[in-house]
């Protein structure tokens, strides 16, 4: 990498900023909203009842949070930052709709 080239790492932090608000806005948003429907049917085998909820399971899919800021912070040029940050945003907002 030349000096021009150097890792955006300002504007990485600033798209990481919006990206945060974005995707936890509508991620609430889209549960909120669900929340409201009764006509949203239900998915569930038996055997899915059966599992056990062990709370320190969260902190593994927690570290999905931190591979997503990652992936952010470690684009080396302005151009690959864009095109991921662009991947990201229609990402979210294709599973915002299907949601």
């Amino acid at each position: 990498m030349t000096g021009a080239e150097r890792r955006p790492r300002v504007e990485a932090a600033l798209w990481l900023a919006f990206l945060g608000v974005f995707f936890f806005g509508t991620y609430g948003w889209a549960n909120a909203f669900t929340a409201t429907r009764t006509d949203v049917g239900i998915v569930v085998w038996a055997w899915e009842r059966h599992i056990p909820f062990l709370p320190w399971t969260i902190v593994p899919y927690w570290s999905i949070d931190l591979a997503y800021a990652a992936s952010v912070l470690l684009c080396a040029t302005r151009r690959e930052l864009r095109v991921h940050v662009a991947r990201l945003v229609l990402a979210s907002v294709v599973s915002l709709a299907g949601f």
